[in-house]
């Protein structure tokens, strides 16, 4: 029960205007157990209003892992009553008039409860779902008048979302993420992505100084992993395509990720506990067998087993690609790669004591960064719009160092754009490859480009 109750925990979404007064209810919903494990002729039989109900009903339609009830040794389906609880706590700092959060401070920025005693006010604009939608305005008060003194741009940017190993079947889907954040990546507000229908794929929340969860969905709308980060220290739960827990593990974050990013390739993984798709527990505080798939650093789909102890990779470990042939086998002790022999396609052998490396620019980073501010020219139509921001490029570093596979991610300004990917592509040739179990591979890069006028 512990379980269920954290799967609802993780998926429920409090309807934004049920919730912004503050909610603690029960929405009980009722519905008949089948022989496969899932929930049919669900419907809710109380709840506060319509959108709790329907919120409700959608998450139980997302759990399929029910045991089904026996009569005289004989699987049955059962009716079923389950209530699904709803909370959030008010939000006194939301107009409804204005229909956005209004957050007032003093002369040192130091949050206080309203108007009285404020120096400044930041004014976010949501929507009906409590999405961030515009702008995020900072107003100083003077001479008992509000005027603008800072404004963070509102973006709404549409691409292809690639969906991965959580929908094998699909390649990428349309989506958009709107987000607020200033140059020094601080956000102000959630950061969503969302696809064509609405249905969340990714949900990020932040503090005043960096994220604090990351949630990623399905195409199915059911959450498969929830990251939470306490200081430096990462605790993911993700769970299988029917709803039930998969597996718990740690892995550590630096202190000063203000975004969320997936664990670095080869950075040490805590194995906490983990759980076969039909409910059988293989690994349990930090002892037993892990098996898992998951997506290397050249983009392949293994799925890795072995041994885990005290948390840690013991012993003979072994990948399997997708078409059933032998990756790798790895030998472990207290978690340290002690020796590797990794397959290609052809038979062909590659034998390591090192799991690999990123790519990296010839001289380090500091080079990299001289490189760039020798090369980039700040375009004459860029400065007469007084434009500046982050561009970036995305590109592939292949086996011999070469770049190649340009793409713009984000872009600030046309003319500034197309010299953000004029310099990057004069890199080509410029960087050490990637190196994934004993072999040189292709390695998708993302680089930031900074353009600031004094």
């Amino acid at each position: 029960m512990a379980l269920m109750q954290q799967f609802i925990s993780a998926n429920v979404e409090v309807p934004f205007l049920s919730g912004v007064r503050g909610l603690n209810t029960k929405v009980v919903v009722k519905g008949v157990i089948e022989p496969d494990g899932s929930m049919s002729q669900i419907e809710a039989v109380n709840g506060p209003d319509l959108p709790c109900r329907e919120e409700a009903v959608r998450v139980m339609r997302l759990y399929k892992a029910w045991k089904p009830a026996l009569l005289k040794g004989e699987v049955v389906r059962q009716e079923l009553f389950f209530p699904v609880t709803f909370k959030a706590e008010a939000r006194a700092d939301f107009d409804s008039i204005r229909s956005a959060f209004v957050r007032y401070f003093d002369r040192d920025f130091r949050r206080v409860s309203g108007p009285a005693g404020s120096a400044l006010r930041s004014i976010s604009p949501v929507d009906h779902r409590g999405r961030i939608c515009n702008d995020v305005v900072f107003e100083q008060l003077r001479k008992k008048e509000w005027h603008e003194a800072l404004r963070i741009p509102f973006r709404k940017e549409e691409f292809w979302y690639k969906t991965g190993v959580l929908d094998p079947g699909t390649d990428s889907v349309k989506a958009s993420r709107v987000l607020v954040r200033d140059s020094d990546r601080t956000s102000y507000g959630p950061v969503v992505t969302y696809q064509e229908n609405g249905s969340r794929l990714t949900f990020t929340e932040f503090n005043s100084e960096r994220w604090v969860s990351h949630l990623r969905y399905d195409l199915n709308g059911l959450v498969r992993t929830a990251s939470y980060c306490a200081d430096t220290v990462v605790t993911e739960l993700s769970w299988h395509d029917n709803g039930l827990i998969k597996s718990v593990v740690e892995y550590a974050t630096s202190p000063n990720d203000r975004v969320y990013s997936a664990p670095a390739p080869f950075s040490p993984m805590y194995y906490l506990n983990a759980w076969s798709r039909d409910g059988k527990q293989t690994l349990v505080d930090g002892d037993g067998y892990w098996n898992d798939t998951g997506v290397e650093l050249n983009g392949e789909l293994i799925r890795e087993s072995g041994a885990v102890a005290a948390g840690l990779k013991k012993g003979k470990w072994v990948g399997i690609r997708a078409d059933s042939s032998l990756y790798y086998e790895e030998v472990f002790v207290n978690g340290q790669l002690e020796s590797g022999t990794s397959y290609d396609g052809d038979g062909t052998r590659f034998t390591y004591t090192d799991p690999g490396k990123l790519p990296e620019f010839k001289g380090g980073r500091n080079k990299m960064y001289q490189f760039l501010a020798s090369n980039i020219r700040y375009t004459e139509t860029a400065a007469r719009q007084g434009a500046t921001g982050r561009v970036l490029i995305s590109f592939v570093v292949c086996q011999d160092g070469t770049l190649c596979d340009y793409d713009l991610v984000r872009g600030v300004e046309s003319s500034l754009d197309e010299e953000a990917l004029r310099v990057v592509k004069m890199m080509s040739g410029s960087w050490k490859p990637g190196f994934l179990k004993g072999k040189a591979v292709r390695v998708r890069h993302i680089l930031p480009v900074n353009f600031q006028m004094d």
